[in-house]
């Protein structure tokens, strides 16, 4: 039940900005396939699973207090990191034209770092569920 319910409440919730995208694709037929690939959703994605990833470690887990705090600390990192992206983002895409490169490589950075970071909350919601079993 833990895992349905961190798919719907962080993953579904967390993918929000790239489902109102998906729906500006369908309903402009001018849109360009990359624009479904923003790299300001990917760190928000990002950065809701860290939020919960942490709210979770600190709220529902009994175990190793060592383990608890080294991946709270890991959280807080992952979440200054995925600020600092998406500020980064956000400054490309107000130069569009000289940081085009740097956009690109925001962009897979921050792809790569959601893919990453979505096997790490569903790891630590597989130690927590397997805690209450």
């Amino acid at each position: 039940m833990r895992k349905a319910k961190w798919l719907i409440y962080t993953v579904l919730i967390g993918l929000i900005p790239f489902f109102v995208r998906l729906l500006f694709f369908i309903g402009f037929k001018n849109l360009s396939p990359v624009y479904l690939l923003n790299e300001i959703d990917f760190a928000a994605f990002g950065l809701v699973l860290y939020v919960t990833n942490l709210n979770e470690l600190q709220e529902n887990y009994t175990g190793s207090q060592d383990w608890k705090n080294i991946n709270i600390g890991l959280c807080i990192f992952a979440l200054v990191i995925y600020s600092i992206v998406l500020a980064v983002a956000y400054f490309t895409e107000i130069d569009t034209k000289e940081l085009y490169t740097n956009r690109l490589k925001i962009k897979y950075c921050s792809l790569v770092l959601s893919a990453l970071s979505l096997v790490y909350s569903y790891f630590i919601c597989g130690v927590l569920t397997d805690q209450k079993a």
